[in-house]
């Protein structure tokens, strides 16, 4: 009898075995959900953290392709500074290469001609003629005008001026000279009516 009331008490204590070895199978299966809770959690804010972070790149991205547009329009200005240092370089260089060039036949030049006293100033040919008791001054002055001729009379003589302006094929040409008789010869006065300006040739009469 006595093992009989055992047995019962036994098989009466099964169930209540197999409600706490459920127990105990939810209460492991809660702990593992509480760690993937805990693991989701922490999950979260590593991807909360790393969403920050991509915000953060994107504006630095932002500021720093502000900057690359800035710099590349300073590139660009400086670029086109530098052409146009590098085209005036060219232009004075060239400019200094001639110029030097020049100098250099000048002194060549000079070397050749060996410098002498200045080439005497051009001058109309002229003469004095004795006509009688007259004194007639030829004066050779193609292309000159009346109003280029200027007359002075002096003690025993003429100071003649001529100033010859440019035309085509003619130079101008200003001209000085004094025509003056010894005191020995007689007392000379220009005759002015008798004076005339004929095919390039001036005739001065002195009497």
């Amino acid at each position: 009898a006595g093992s009989l009331d055992l047995n019962t008490m036994v098989r009466g204590l099964s169930p209540t075995m197999d409600w706490l070895l459920d127990l105990q199978r939810l209460s492991s299966r809660r702990g593992k959900i509480w760690v993937d809770f805990q693991y989701l959690i922490s999950l979260h804010d590593k991807i909360r953290n790393r969403l920050q972070d991509l915000c953060e790149s994107d504006k630095l991205m932002r500021r720093l392709r502000e900057k690359s547009l800035l710099t590349g329009e300073v590139i660009r200005q400086l670029r086109v500074k530098s052409a146009l240092l590098t085209k005036l370089r060219g232009v004075f260089g060239a400019s200094w290469v001639v110029l030097a060039l020049i100098a250099v036949r000048l002194a060549l030049r000079v070397r050749a001609l060996k410098i002498g006293p200045p080439p005497p100033e051009p001058e109309f040919k002229h003469a004095v003629f004795h006509v009688r008791l007259d004194r007639v001054v030829k004066i050779e002055c193609p292309n000159v005008r009346h109003i280029d001729v200027k007359l002075w009379a002096i003690f025993n003589g003429v100071k003649v001026q001529i100033s010859r302006e440019p035309s085509l094929g003619v130079l101008p040409m200003r001209w000085e000279k004094i025509f003056q008789f010894k005191v020995d010869d007689g007392h000379f006065e220009l005759k002015e009516d008798e004076n005339r300006l004929e095919s390039g040739c001036l005739l001065l009469v002195v009497r």
